[in-house]
């Protein structure tokens, strides 16, 4: 199926089945916020809320309103942004990580993936038009003592104080797209472009490898790369090879940058090359020499996949990450999906993750912007 009647109809599923879902069960209207995954027999289920699936639901719910949705966003917005202020922002400035559905503090400790998604959705939420001032003026704040807090000499931040290593790529990555989507919409624009150049120079003086380049996921004090506790080697994701393609191919064309325009071309090659099964599916992890060292697919990097092609105009291989996406939706209630397909294709029977809203309507309004370009 081409990419175009592809789209048109995971579109269709979107607005027709999983809005409506995640907009209504999802939506925990007794506490505020949104519960954290629906099991697929369509129960939302009792865990604590952390900050970064908040955040993800914002923008989930204004990259909805950008696609012409016609259910309540403006409303799912301004509910996910009270509880966010309320509950998720301590005192000091910082997000906490995880609270009870009652605001009651869980984690605290300092994790740069929330507080990446916390800009992120203040981003989304200020560029839409939503509660612009608090979300600007929350935004600042929080990089501010970011900086103050945990930031690397170099660039990035660390993960704790005092630092222990590994630093980590991913919550950069996201940092970076956060800084993106503040550049251009802000009054404070040169803080948010300044910030998104510290993070893509970060990916191409010290993450990118230098003989291959790849980007791992772990690294020491700094900067360079180090073995995943958990796989005893540096580990390669095929869907973080065409996330950061996509953000660097951004980066790059604002910016000029002829470097991370060739860096990001090469990671997609990387992913497409030495990525993809058989079946058209994105393998989960390979080793630094790119041979495939765990065999799942998860649902996020199909979409990953899709969005960096598209940013390079191949609708044939976004065409064909978008029909692997499909897969994941063949559910015993429509609008849920599956977290994993197992290396023969099979299904983990776990509850839907909400967070992966995210991932898989980040990528719905990437098509809807390429073909509405």
């Amino acid at each position: 199926m081409a990419f175009r009647d592809t789209y048109a109809d995971l579109k269709s599923w979107l607005f027709a089945s999983a809005l409506p879902l995640w907009s209504t069960t999802g939506v925990d209207r007794e506490h505020g916020g949104f519960f954290e995954k629906i099991d697929h027999e369509g129960r939302p289920t009792d865990d604590p809320r952390r900050t970064r699936l908040v955040a993800r639901q914002i923008f989930a719910f204004t990259a909805a309103e950008e696609m012409g949705w016609d259910g309540p966003a403006a409303e799912l917005i301004a509910h996910g942004l009270e509880f966010f202020h309320a509950n998720c922002v301590s005192p000091e400035g910082p997000v906490y990580s995880e609270v009870a559905p009652d605001g009651a503090v869980i984690r605290a400790d300092f994790d740069t993936y929330d507080h990446a998604f916390a800009l992120f959705a203040l981003a989304a939420a200020a560029g839409a038009g939503h509660d612009v001032a608090r979300s600007r003026k929350a935004a600042l704040r929080l990089l501010d003592a970011m900086k103050e807090g945990w930031g690397h000499p170099e660039a990035g931040f660390y993960e704790c104080q005092p630092p222990v290593a590994p630093l980590l790529a991913n919550p950069h990555m996201h940092l970076f797209e956060a800084a993106l989507e503040w550049a251009g919409t802000s009054p404070e624009e040169k803080v948010w472009r300044d910030f998104a150049d510290e993070l893509g120079e970060l990916a191409l003086r010290r993450l990118l490898d230098s003989d291959t380049g790849a980007i791992v996921e772990t690294y020491d004090l700094d900067w360079q790369p180090m073995p995943d506790a958990g796989k005893g080697v540096p580990v390669v994701e095929p869907g973080h090879q065409f996330e950061w393609a996509w953000l660097l191919l951004r980066w790059g064309k604002l910016r000029g940058n002829e470097a991370a325009i060739l860096a990001g071309e090469r990671l997609v090659e990387i992913g497409e090359t030495h990525g993809i099964a058989e079946d058209g599916l994105c393998h989960d992890a390979l080793n630094p020499d790119f041979e495939v060292i765990d065999a799942d697919h998860r649902l996020w990097p199909q979409t990953e996949r899709t969005k960096a092609n598209l940013f390079l105009g191949r609708e044939d291989r976004a065409g064909e990450a978008l029909e692997g996406l499909s897969r994941y939706f063949v559910t015993p209630i429509s609008g849920l999906w599956y977290e994993t397909l197992r290396a023969d294709g099979t299904p983990v029977i776990e509850p839907a993750k909400a967070s992966s809203l995210y991932h898989v309507i980040c990528a719905l309004r990437e098509a809807h912007r390429y073909l509405n370009a």
